[in-house]
């Protein structure tokens, strides 16, 4: 586990700041799992990354992560489920679980299924589901329950949507379930079931187009509808309060502490920005930073910072983990194989999961909320290329002279090469296939430079 070394203030102000792109650390995890496939989905109605997800059970500290199977193992519709306590054990039930139930049809023959989300809670996994019926009919939904040892517990049918695919989320509390999902694809929707399945209310709110996420906070709800935060009574579906503004006309992700809402978005010029509110008042700070990044997830740590992830807009570029202060003062990047699809808190970690390199496998990773950068010099952002990317043999590090201390790290942080001081190529042809970094010393600081192998 990684050493904190900053001083983190509590304290939450009002700032609105605009920040340069700093370089970002290798993230290092406390435990890895990974699996020679899962990200094979087509791209309709879903990117590769629909059916990858990550939850933890608040009430045992249990992670799970869903892996898409098109292609692989089992069933060309169906995506499988794996367990892990706290210390990355592997708890899952043999035979592996099995998300969907649809079956191959004429019109139907690839795998068209999606899970669109992933929630855990007392020993049951519940999952949203989209299944792509013809282009000419849609998508239908459906929200499941499933025990942990593979038996079905429930379902409940969502009805079709149209071609929206992408508001599928779900909540779970002590009093069940909670489907973010339109009906028709252009209004907001809400329902609500009972931990039973039983059907408790569904609710259709006109002015909003479908919610882009939600989070509940006691007995009330709080959805996003791009600038507008929406407050719904969790027990009946009523809207509370509407068109509370305090994000531009973008589509955010939520998450929160139990008190606070957090937000973030990406605008079209690449530009992120989040920040924490609570509910009714005015924001309790911002922050924005050209990160040129998809942003994936959000969460939050016991220690009331932010967590999310996302992945490059310009399809090349590292994915991002940005972790922020808790007054939203400062922020540090992390990057961890070639994409970041979800991401989960709980009992001290984080877990996030993805695709591992250019191929189709999946990562689940651990790592302890305490991480920061812990290096004595920083990151700095430089000019310094290093070609071509993949490299087959060797590498090419151009725009710099004279490097201190350089080494080759793996995405398990462990140095696996150290290059001669003052090097400008790298010999890569005993590495296996794979990411890696570059780090070293400069005149400006300390670099850490991403680059892949493949052959």
């Amino acid at each position: 586990m990684i050493v904190m070394n900053k001083q983190l203030s509590l304290s939450l102000v009002a700032i609105a700041l605009p920040i340069l792109l700093q370089a970002q650390a290798p993230l290092i995890p406390v435990w890895s799992n990974t699996w020679p496939y899962g990200q094979d989905e087509q791209p309709v109605p879903a990117p590769v990354s629909a059916d990858n997800h990550v939850a933890v059970d608040a009430t045992t500290s249990n992670v799970y992560v869903s892996v898409d199977d098109q292609m692989e193992l089992v069933s060309t519709h169906f995506d499988r489920l794996f367990a892990f306590d706290a210390a990355g054990i592997d708890i899952t039930n043999p035979p592996t679980s099995l998300l969907g139930t649809a079956n191959p049809t004429v019109n139907d023959p690839p795998n068209l299924e999606s899970t669109h989300d992933l929630a855990v809670r007392e020993n049951a996994v519940y999952h949203m589901r989209e299944l792509n019926t013809g282009f000419n009919s849609g998508t239908t939904g459906s929200l499941h329950r499933m025990n942990l040892d593979g038996t079905w517990g429930w379902k409940l049918g969502l009805g079709k949507a149209g071609f929206n695919y992408g508001n599928g989320v779900v909540l779970v509390d002590d009093q069940g379930a909670i489907a973010v999902r339109s009906l028709d694809g252009y209004t907001a929707a809400l329902h609500a079931t009972s931990p039973d399945g039983w059907p408790l209310w569904s609710k259709m709110y006109p002015a909003f187009g479908p919610f882009q996420d939600a989070v509940i906070i006691g007995n009330t709800i709080v959805a996003a509808y791009y600038g507008s935060f929406v407050t719904i009574d969790r027990a009946t579906g009523a809207q509370l309060q509407s068109n509370v503004v305090y994000l531009p006309s973008l589509a955010p992700k939520l998450a929160t502490d139990g008190t606070r809402v957090y937000f973030a978005y990406t605008d079209f010029a690449g530009n992120s920005t989040w920040g924490g509110v609570v509910p009714g008042n005015t924001p309790l700070w911002t922050r924005t930073a050209a990160l040129g990044m998809a942003i994936t997830e959000l969460e939050v740590d016991a220690f009331g910072r932010p967590w999310f992830t996302g992945n490059a807009t310009d399809g090349v570029s590292a994915p991002l983990l940005v972790i922020t202060a808790s007054d939203g003062s400062t922020h540090d990047l992390f990057t961890y194989g070639t994409s970041m699809n979800d991401l989960a808190m709980g009992d001290g970690q984080a877990y996030i999961t993805g695709r591992l390199d250019n191929t189709s496998t999946t990562y689940l990773i651990a790592v302890g909320t305490d991480v920061t950068t812990s290096v004595e010099t920083p990151i700095v952002d430089t000019s310094i290329r290093l070609y071509p990317q993949p490299a087959s043999t060797s590498i090419t590090i151009a725009n710099v002279t004279g490097l201190k201390s350089p080494r080759v790290i793996d995405l398990t942080g462990q140095q696996v090469q150290a290059p001669a001081m003052g090097t400008n190529a790298i010999d890569v042809s005993k590495l296996s296939n794979g990411v890696y970094f570059l780090e070293a010393k400069t005149a400006q600081g300390r670099i850490a430079k991403r680059f892949v192998v493949a052959r």
